[in-house]
């Protein structure tokens, strides 16, 4: 007897699986709607139907995402499954390439704000520029504004800008928009034009004869004196 040999192909269907997510997200505003590594260590993702001697053998490759930047509470999350990895994955077939769960992004607040100076003394038609800085470095809303105590003294524009137009004292006080509690001020004195001038000295004594000369050395203070 005869037996004739055939060639055939067998074709094993893949188990199909299904992702699940759990878990969720609290995010600190950041402009984005991105989900980090370290954010998304609080979701879980759950492939239903994994045959348990391959439970340890077959992973999700997965990135999330909000679904807008917006600060919220109840804001979906979205996870696109790029891929299986694993010594089993090629035994299994996804059901669905996205996952869906909630979460939220935080407003962060402000905590304090500063500036870079406490006080200053300006001639008439003087200005300065001062910079406030607003901790945390990452607070949502870092918009502040500016005011004077005595806008016939000294004026403040939106930007910080500080013009002395009269002899006399302000108060300039920037607040942050966030926290109408948070502010810093910032002590303007102006006097007259000519009055004032800054003189460097390298000691704070000196006493000179009539047609005498000071040695002025190499270590140096200042001071204002009016000329």
């Amino acid at each position: 007897m005869n037996i004739n040999e055939t060639d055939f192909t067998i074709t094993v269907a893949k188990k199909e699986i299904t992702p699940q997510l759990s878990g969720t997200v609290e995010k600190p505003y950041d402009g984005t709607a991105d989900i980090d590594e370290t954010l998304a260590s609080g979701l879980t993702l759950t492939l239903q139907g994994v045959l348990p001697a391959d439970t340890d053998k077959v992973r999700a490759e997965v990135t999330y995402q909000f679904d807008d930047e917006t600060i919220g509470d109840d804001k979906t999350i979205t996870g696109t499954i790029t891929g299986l990895t694993g010594d089993a994955a090629g035994n299994y077939q996804l059901t669905a390439t996205e996952v869906t769960g909630k979460g939220s992004i935080q407003k962060v607040a402000v905590s304090g704000i500063s500036l870079n100076a406490a006080q200053l003394t300006l001639n008439v038609n003087g200005t300065e520029t001062l910079t406030a800085s607003i901790e945390p470095e990452n607070a949502t809303n870092k918009d502040v504004t500016w005011a004077s105590s005595d806008n016939t003294v000294a004026a403040v524009n939106e930007n910080g800008l500080v013009t002395a137009l009269k002899e006399g004292n302000a108060k300039i006080t920037v607040t942050a928009a966030d926290d109408t509690a948070k502010t810093a001020e910032y002590e303007v004195e102006v006097v007259a034009e000519g009055v004032l001038s800054k003189v460097t000295l390298n000691q704070t004594e000196l006493s000179l004869t009539e047609g005498g000369a000071g040695n002025a050395g190499s270590d140096t203070v200042s001071g204002w004196c009016g000329i």
